[in-house]
């Protein structure tokens, strides 16, 4: 059950409190069986003069997070679990999200739940060996950092750009470095999610910051999404992705290109569709939409040919967490050139006025599709899988 203790009635009703406050959890989420939260130590005064308690690994993130974010902090959590290691969680506000939106992500939940993590204040004193931060802008403000948190090993996950497609300003990971450096007295490791936002960082003009090596995703195996045989009447192509304009192309031509109004092609978009919609008027008659979380990822897979992906020509797409969901069960997926230096062989990629002559040889080619989706699973697998995660957390818990 953690380490955490039994904490008495007065102090689990100010747990409760102060994870009200933090996260806004709704009646009926309070009610949950939050056994993890209800151990943590609740406030400063209470916390002042407690021993001090151990975990293997912190996480600092803003819980509120959906999305690639959070998949990915429930992916490592549960890795880790399996290893044995015992997870603290620390919520670090990020002033990208909306301080309305104070209910913890589905996937932490989750987490918090099943008793994979602890969700713990961040005035409590806690040993970590090793802290992972995901998210740079949650690292903004020391007054967001835990206060009293010893750690050996600190790695920022650089997981968002920081100038968005239109030039906004998201971090400076200078300030976000020196912050972190500050406040637990060890130099983080600055961990880019992939190869493009790695380039990123280092873009004309930005403080030149040394980085380490690239943190990537990881991915429990799912079952395998067969090509089957030729296709008797359409082929269906799917896109899964925030409903953002960075996430789509920024003009209403390239968003025919890369999906086709044809009567032979289906387009099922999860996530929501207004920003194409804006930008073409109105939508084609061949697509169906699904709100985010509509249906669930595995269900809106299991529904599609082909996984298509293009997104604004200014924005920088750290990883594509939906993307390699996709190549993961299978699914022939076709992504603009960008992609390459992260999915290397897993993929077909073309620019979006050639994505019709693709989608009608894999149409028209059963055993090719199916060979390129098989072998695009098995390079995920072998880069991405979760004996990566392992691999990374015994290098850092054993560094020659």
């Amino acid at each position: 059950m953690g380490y955490f203790r039994e904490a008495t009635t007065k102090a689990a009703s100010e747990i409760h409190r102060v994870t009200r406050r933090l996260l806004r959890v709704s009646d009926s989420d309070r009610a949950s069986p939050y056994d993890r939260i209800s151990k943590a130590l609740a406030s400063e005064e209470q916390t002042s003069g407690q021993e001090e308690y151990t975990y293997d690994v912190a996480l600092i993130t803003d819980v509120r997070f959906s999305g690639g974010t959070s998949a990915s902090n429930a992916q490592e959590i549960k890795i880790q679990h399996r290893m044995g290691m015992r997870t603290a969680i620390f919520h670090a506000p990020s002033h990208l999200l909306d301080r309305r939106n104070d209910f913890i992500s589905a996937s932490l939940r989750e987490c918090l739940e099943l008793g994979y993590a602890d969700l713990v204040p961040t005035a409590a004193k806690v040993f970590a060996p090793i802290t992972i931060v995901r998210h740079p802008t949650v690292a903004l403000s020391v007054q967001s950092l835990p206060k009293m948190l010893r750690t050996e090993q600190l790695v920022l996950v650089i997981n968002h750009p920081a100038r968005r497609a239109g030039g906004q300003i998201d971090y400076d990971l200078g300030v976000v470095s020196r912050n972190l450096d500050n406040q637990f007295g060890v130099q983080a490791k600055l961990c880019p999610i992939g190869p493009v936002i790695a380039a990123a960082c280092q873009r004309p003009g930005a403080e030149m910051i040394p980085l380490d090596e690239l943190w990537l995703n990881v991915f429990d195996v799912p079952p395998y999404k067969r090509a089957g045989n030729a296709l008797s009447s359409h082929i269906t192509i799917g896109r899964h992705s925030r409903d953002h304009t960075d996430k789509w192309p920024g003009d209403a031509q390239t968003i025919r290109n890369a999906y086709p109004d044809d009567e032979n092609i289906k387009i099922n978009v999860l996530g929501g569709a207004k920003t194409p919609r804006k930008l073409l008027g109105s939508l084609p008659n061949n697509w169906t939409v699904y709100r985010y979380d509509e249906i669930s990822v595995n269900e809106f897979l299991s529904k599609i040919d082909v996984y298509v992906y293009f997104h604004h020509e200014d924005w920088v797409e750290a990883f594509g967490r939906a993307v390699a969901e996709a190549i993961l069960r299978g699914i022939p997926t076709i992504l603009p050139p960008t992609f390459e230096p992260l999915f290397k062989d897993a993929c077909l990629y073309c620019r979006p006025e050639n994505v019709l002559q693709l989608i009608q040889k894999l149409r028209s080619n059963p055993n090719w599709r199916e060979q390129v989706g098989l072998n695009g699973r098995r390079s995920m697998i072998a880069h991405f899988g979760p004996e990566q995660h392992s691999v990374r957390l015994r290098n850092l818990r054993n560094p020659t």
